[in-house]
């Protein structure tokens, strides 16, 4: 007798983390359990729904073929939606092959996310029927508001529906004042003639930083580095002085604008981005620096993974002071010669490849030494 099965798909893994579910579930009893548990959890999750679906059809096939040739089961992903909750659901969905040994699927699904996974269901089984539960509304506008603020209320539907709209009002914003900056004779006209650009730039910020809830983080950041100072870290001398390192080189940047005469604010900007590079580049390195030695005296550890972001630093910074001594030029400041600006360029993109490279050979250290159920491998050398 041919057997199919019924299979629910949870990408992001509603079951797991509102109802304490653990996945893979099969058979239907256990999967009825599943979407009571969710169901109290959670009433409006309409995962419930997708899984109430699956019943639904188990039960009018098993009216058909009988128990034996039917089967339903639930997979979880991760709520990190991505490569991460994909591999997860494979090798549920393996395991699931593996103990129930259907002919065939049908795929069950509450919504268009969940059916991402399906051609990778359908590389390790042929799925005969996709079925979309869909939850019946009332078409009125109260229950279309409710809908969207529910989905806003959601930290990870906001950051993947906001958050790639704040980022395309920021660029747009971004292209229109590089622009008006380029061709302004002064700052007063540069401002003048960027005022909505200014205004789309800050509602980008603005969702920004709500989509990605960035109030929150920072205040947690806030916490922690609070704690740090109770606990008397070391770090914190370091972010004091690497915060005074950049502020010495912003007002001296900005004081040496003033000692050179410039006929056009892309010149000022130009001179204090490149008597300001240093300081900055230095005052991140100071920070980098407290964390190595800070996370070594506490934990007696050595993050490797610092030590490549202190080589990307510097290999940033002589990139980008190529870049501005071009720009010096260009905008007709000083002269570099064009050999100076090469090596510094080419000495930048070196140092980004010998980082490269000694964070791949710490990784294979790391493989080779570590046993293989730790996981995957962590940024720290004993």
């Amino acid at each position: 007798m041919e057997k199919t099965l019924i299979l629910v798909i949870d990408r992001d893994n509603d079951y797991g983390e509102k109802a304490g579910v653990v996945s893979p579930v099969i058979g239907y009893e256990e999967c009825k359990k599943a979407a009571l548990a969710l169901g109290i959890a959670d009433p409006e999750d309409s995962d419930t729904n997708g899984l109430l679906g699956a019943l639904h059809l188990y039960n009018e096939l098993k009216n058909e073929r009988g128990a034996g040739g039917v089967e339903v089961a639930l997979l979880c992903g991760d709520k990190k939606v991505g490569h991460h909750s994909d591999q997860i659901l494979v090798q549920q969905l393996e395991s699931v092959l593996s103990e129930v040994k259907p002919d065939n699927a049908h795929l069950v699904s509450d919504g268009a996310e969940d059916e991402y996974i399906g051609p990778i269901i359908r590389s390790r089984i042929s799925i005969d029927h996709v079925e979309r539960v869909i939850v019946q509304q009332t078409p009125r506008v109260e229950n279309t508001i409710y809908i969207l603020k529910r989905a806003m209320d959601d930290p990870e539907k906001r950051q993947r529906f906001i958050g790639p709209i704040s980022w395309v009002l920021i660029l747009i914003a971004l292209m229109f004042l590089i622009s008006n900056f380029a061709v302004a004779e002064s700052f007063n006209r540069f401002l003048a003639i960027s005022v909505i650009p200014v205004f789309v730039f800050a509602v980008g910020l603005i969702l920004a930083i709500y989509s990605y809830n960035l109030v929150d983080r920072a205040n947690d950041w806030y916490d922690r580095w609070k704690q740090r100072a109770r606990h008397g870290s070391i770090q914190m001398v370091f972010v004091v002085a690497g915060g005074l390192v950049g502020i010495v080189g912003f007002v001296i940047s900005l004081f040496s604008v003033g000692e050179v005469y410039t006929e056009r604010t892309t010149q000022a900007v130009v001179l204090f981005l490149i008597n300001f590079l240093w300081f900055g580049v230095f005052a991140v390195l100071i920070y980098v620096f407290g964390a190595i030695l800070d996370g070594y005296i506490y934990s007696r550890k050595l993050k490797y993974i610092l030590i490549t972001i202190i080589l990307n630093l510097v290999s940033m910074g002589l990139i980008a002071n190529g870049i501005l001594d071009y720009l010096m030029a260009y905008v007709g400041l000083y002269h570099t010669e064009n050999l100076v600006i090469v090596v510094e360029i080419a000495a930048g993109f070196m140092m980004t490849i010998v980082a490269s490279v000694l964070q791949v050979k710490v990784r294979k250290i790391y493989y080779r030494s570590v046993p293989s159920d730790r996981g995957a491998p962590a940024d720290e050398i004993q």
